[in-house]
């Protein structure tokens, strides 16, 4: 019983210490900024980006992709992406409004939206021309 009695004390005790501040994203994560540059690629390879992109759309033949181009991250030939302007119909039917995606080479697929600055900054961090 007092051994019982003397680990609840313990288990209470070890409760009552005042905890440590959450760091936030920022504090956690130096800011990366990769040096970006524009590279001529096929024509094969901006279809293929442009197939990953209309796999990702509810209405995937109602896609109407402009301006895509290929950027080089950090000068490394198989680091990739291909960015542009999309517009797709909705699931009700509808034109969403031309917004800025980004294929990587990985076929990880950004397209803008509500979610808010954080998630944007996968585009806007690595398409420089498409600053929204």
């Amino acid at each position: 019983m007092k051994k019982t009695i003397c680990f609840l004390a313990l288990a209470i005790l070890a409760g009552c210490s005042s905890p440590q501040p959450m760091a936030t994203f920022e504090q956690k994560r130096p800011i990366y900024n990769p040096t970006l540059e524009e590279v001529e690629v096929s024509e094969q390879k901006l279809e293929a980006a442009k197939k990953t992109l209309q796999k990702k759309l509810k209405d995937p033949y109602s896609a109407v992709i402009e301006e895509i181009y290929a950027v080089q991250i950090d000068g490394n030939k198989n680091s990739i992406s291909y960015c542009g302007l999309v517009n797709a119909k909705n699931s009700y039917g509808g034109y969403t409004a031309i917004k800025p995606f980004r294929v990587t080479a990985s076929q990880t697929v950004f397209l803008w939206d509500q979610r808010g600055e954080a998630f944007n900054r996968g585009i806007t961090n690595y398409c420089p021309r498409l600053k929204k």
